[in-house]
């Protein structure tokens, strides 16, 4: 179903930075996910993806942005995820998932949680999946 939206990764590792452009991630969900140029969070004015790129998130807002499909089929161990991420959200009340899906997007299982604030810091995450050879059409969402 998503597919038709996104170029297939089938080049392993994968490294992006974002610093160029969004690397086909794609938003979605309800409210804002921008790709652009930000200097929130203590940022130094390089790209980034953010729920806003000024001014503060909505209540109830539910942005995301959605990876293109990897391609994981050929794979003999299970692959390593890895990402920095800044966040801040209200603590109380508000959360950042990361989630992966096997099947194009149908269903979304959560590999991580974020909430409160990572004190303006970015926080090297890295996240060991049960995949091997699982599938050819794998998404990421956060």
């Amino acid at each position: 179903m998503r597919e038709g939206r996104h170029s297939r990764v089938l080049t392993l590792p994968y490294v992006e930075n974002f610093n160029q452009s969004n690397s086909g991630w794609q938003t979605g969900g309800t409210g804002l996910g921008e790709w652009g140029m930000t200097a929130k969070m203590g940022g130094s004015g390089t790209p980034a993806w953010v729920t806003r790129l000024s001014g503060s998130y909505n209540n109830y807002e539910d942005a995301w942005v959605l990876s293109p499909p990897f391609d994981l089929s050929s794979l003999n161990a299970d692959p390593v995820v890895s990402y920095n991420i800044k966040y801040s959200t209200e603590a109380c009340c508000d959360r950042v998932y990361y989630k992966h899906s096997v099947n194009g997007g149908t269903t979304w299982s959560t590999l991580r949680t974020f909430a409160g604030t990572s004190s303006n810091s970015w926080i090297h995450v890295s996240v060991t999946l049960k995949l091997t050879g699982c599938s050819n059409s794998v998404f990421f969402q956060i």
